[in-house]
């Protein structure tokens, strides 16, 4: 199924049946600068009782620890948590009045997420969520957190590198060629082998 506009897709969500008593999860995928980011927002403005993960939030150490111990040297879906995420979703599931879950969130600038620990995390949930939303380039999601639709935001590789550029070279500074020759290395290493194959998995292609 495909979607172009963005109220057919509040509307594919707002369908979804939850299961008995826990949150439906709701997983975006697509590659970088796809717009996934914006999307989940999107939608948690829409479905008011809702939390937003993404797979970044789930970064494992700093950034050197990550460039030391993992690029170019393992999978790069290893410098990822995924236990610690599924075992959130079911912390949210499980919420009864007056608990409180906290939520990750990565840092652009320190390039931390989980090593600032769970005390830290800057995001508290005190009510077991409708729908949780979790968007990214990987599928992290255990069986039992299988989710009840994935959508792939399907946007051309050209797009998608423009709006790399318009990000890092106008707001950060960066060098265009260096952006250029970063998006290539990560659609050979991470989008071709891992993200993109999610796209034949998904309920929904939504190409906005």
């Amino acid at each position: 199924m495909e979607y172009h506009d963005i109220n057919d897709l509040f509307q594919a969500v707002a369908a979804i049946a939850a299961p008995a008593g826990k949150p439906c999860v709701i997983a975006l995928y697509g590659g970088p600068a796809s717009g996934k980011t914006t999307l989940a927002a999107d939608l948690q403005k829409q479905f008011a009782n809702s939390v937003v993960m993404s797979t970044d939030d789930f970064l494992i150490g700093t950034r050197t620890y990550r460039r030391e111990h993992f690029e170019g040297k393992t999978s790069p879906t290893s410098k990822y948590d995924a236990e610690f995420l599924n075992g959130l979703i079911d912390k949210l599931g499980a919420m009864a009045k007056g608990d409180i879950v906290r939520l990750p969130r990565y840092n652009e600038q320190t390039g931390e997420a989980l090593s600032v620990g769970y005390e830290n995390f800057p995001v508290t949930v005190e009510q077991k969520p409708d729908f949780i939303f979790i968007e990214g380039d990987f599928d992290f999601l255990s069986a039992e957190n299988k989710p009840a639709l994935t959508v792939f935001i399907d946007v051309p590789d050209e797009t998608r590198l423009q709006r790399r550029i318009a990000r890092d070279v106008v707001t950060r500074n960066a060098n265009e060629d260096a952006v250029r020759k970063s998006f290539a290395a990560r659609q050979e290493t991470q989008f071709i082998p891992y993200t993109l194959k999610l796209r034949d998995q998904a309920d929904i292609l939504y190409t906005p």
